[in-house]
This record gives C-alpha cells, sequence and structure tokens, in this order.
C-alpha cells in the first residue's frame, strides 16, 4: 500500500491515494490521519486536510460509507481535495452537498489551488 498521511510544510495534514480505493486500506489511511488531527486539535492548531485524488479511478461502496461516517466525526475545519478527473470532480461536489460540508471541503485542479484556500 502506497498511500500515504502526513504532516506537510504547514502542518496541514496530508493524505494521498492510489487508483483503487478499499475499505480496509482506507480504514488504516483514516485511523492514521485521525491521530494526525489528535494532535493537531490537541496543540490548537487548525485541522486542515488536502486529499490528493489525482490517480483514483475506483471506489467502493463500502469506502464511501466508511469515508462519509468518518468525516462527519472528525473536527476537522476544512478539506480542500484536488485531481484532474472530471468524474471525481463531481463525485466530491455531490458528496460534500450531501454531508453538508459545502463550507468546509472544496475541490480544486492543483494543489497550489487547494493549498491556497486552506
Amino acid at each position: 500500500m502506497s498511500e500515504k498521511v502526513f504532516f506537510n510544510e504547514l502542518q496541514q495534514i496530508e493524505i494521498v491515494f492510489n487508483e483503487k480505493v478499499y475499505d480496509k486500506e482506507l480504514k488504516v489511511i483514516l485511523d492514521k490521519a485521525a491521530e494526525f488531527i489528535k494532535k493537531n486539535h490537541q496543540k490548537q492548531i487548525p485541522v486542515h486536510l488536502l486529499v490528493n485524488i489525482k490517480k483514483i479511478n475506483m471506489i467502493t461502496i463500502e469506502s464511501r460509507k466508511r469515508g462519509s461516517a468518518w468525516l462527519c466525526e472528525q473536527p476537522i475545519d476544512k478539506v480542500a481535495v484536488y485531481g484532474d478527473n472530471l468524474f471525481m470532480k463531481y463525485f466530491i461536489l455531490m458528496f460534500t452537498k450531501g454531508l453538508g460540508m459545502t463550507d468546509k471541503m472544496k475541490y480544486f485542479v492543483s494543489r497550489a489551488e487547494a493549498q491556497q484556500w486552506l
């Protein structure tokens, strides 16, 4: 698994996904991200996620359910998602509206735009 979760130079929590997102792997990623969120929250640093979905071409139903529930549970201030896949753009837009997070979660084409919004 080469998905990554890490703090970047701006203390944003960065998540990078591969092509296929399966529930088992997503659980590992989200558990790791939750640890980072907890650290920022304890230090009273804004919780900003920068999510790279450039490579994603498949997300299982189970992963969608897990991701939705996880996002609703976490004390996240902002989520910037970026990629250049038109299907994923509209998926994220619908996902965001469905979760009622249109003020907290936005989609961008480039990493620079996403980071600037955060």
